[in-house]
């Protein structure tokens, strides 16, 4: 009962300062990248190569950001969220009587 109520209070805390958390992993990408490539630099590899080296170790930045939100947010909840939004956008743009499909 209380993994279950801390799991849902980690959860909650990420949906309100969802902003502050994606500030923050990225950058402690940022500074993994970087002490990596430091540790290249000192093995005397040149300063571009060892930035991609590590940018290559370290791995695709963009689906690293998703797996963590995955992880750590309620992404079916914020993508039915997004649909709604969408179906209101649409209703908005389009009109209700094409929504409905009549004419």
């Amino acid at each position: 009962m209380n993994d279950w109520l801390l799991e849902l209070w980690r959860r909650f805390r990420f949906l309100i300062a969802r902003d502050q958390f994606e500030r923050d992993l990225e950058e402690e990408m940022r500074l993994q990248k970087d002490l990596r490539e430091e540790q290249y630099r000192n093995l005397g590899i040149d300063r571009h190569f060892a930035r991609l080296k590590a940018q290559r170790q370290f791995g695709n930045d963009m689906l690293l950001k998703e797996v963590s939100h995955e992880i750590w947010g309620w992404p079916s909840l914020e993508r039915c969220w997004q649909d709604r939004r969408y179906a209101g956008f649409f209703v908005d743009t389009r009109g209700s009587h094409e929504f409905a499909g009549s004419r």
